[in-house]
């Protein structure tokens, strides 16, 4: 028996946001379900839209986007979606995270409703140091006058990010990809705020002396290895090593600030992005 589980106009206009989110091929509009699925709410908190795939009860695979309230815990129902079996829903947060769970819905059950949990949002920092290691597992090549992709492709002096310290950075952090043009160890202060103490740092700051050209540097601050002994890790694109590496380095409290024991150049600055 066909559920009708919404008017024409409110199934026509979930219809329209899914193809202009870019989802939904036109030839391959879903065809609504029957009984034999299930409707879905989703529990979850912060995220700004919501992505669901997976079978209707007609056995064809769709996908559907809603937006949602970044600023607030929902129980979102996605009502006049029915679907069955092999589903998944992506939660998108600001800052570029992301979280994905796989499911499957039961055919048939008591409620024409089946409850979905995200888990809370990755820490933004951890999304800075995912975007950084893709060019340490590359090994993208140091050098001033050219550009990378996210991905570590090449691209032009005009898009990606250069590939110098302060463009690794300005990539983990997500700045605008301008190329050649994107900030300096200078320009990135624009862009953060200073720490006070290195109990403050997390995954995603960076260490940087605020220099100007070859006598600047910055450092991705990944993780402690003791935090006692100031010994940490970092990402780096790194001229003395000639490409995107990641290093065991030793934070230092001195008279005048903070220094990076492996490379002096101080003093350094410990920031976070704003």
């Amino acid at each position: 028996m066909f559920k009708k589980t919404k008017s024409k106009i409110g199934r026509d206009l979930s219809l329209v946001f899914a193809l202009v989110m870019g989802l939904l091929p036109f030839q391959a509009l879903p065809t609504y379900a029957g009984s034999n699925g299930q409707q879905l709410i989703i529990n979850v908190c912060g995220a700004s839209s919501l992505t669901i795939q997976g079978f209707n009860a007609s056995g064809k695979f769709v996908g559907v986007s809603f937006p949602s309230n970044s600023g607030a815990c929902v129980a979102q129902k996605i009502s006049g979606w029915w679907w069955k079996d092999s589903t998944h829903v992506t939660a998108y947060y600001p800052g570029g995270r992301q979280n994905t769970i796989f499911f499957s819905v039961p055919t048939r059950q008591a409620s024409d409703w089946v409850s979905v949990n995200m888990p809370p949002p990755p820490p933004i920092g951890e999304t800075y140091v995912a975007r950084a290691k893709v060019w340490v597992d590359k090994a993208v090549k140091y050098n001033q006058s050219k550009t990378a992709n996210p991905d570590g492709s090449s691209a032009s002096n005009t898009t990606g990010y250069r590939t110098d310290c302060s463009g690794l950075v300005s990539l983990a952090w997500g700045l605008e990809a301008k190329g050649k043009g994107v900030p300096d160890t200078v320009a990135l202060t624009n862009y953060a705020r200073t720490l006070n103490s290195k109990d403050e740092l997390l995954a995603g700051d960076a260490i940087n002396n605020r220099k100007t050209g070859n006598d600047g540097h910055v450092v991705l601050f990944v993780r402690w290895v003791d935090k006692n002994t100031g010994k940490f890790i970092a990402y780096e694109e790194n001229g003395y090593y000639g490409k995107t590496v990641q290093t065991t380095l030793t934070l230092e409290s001195t008279k005048t600030g903070w220094n990076i024991k492996e490379q002096g150049l101080g003093p350094w600055y410990l920031e976070r992005k704003k």
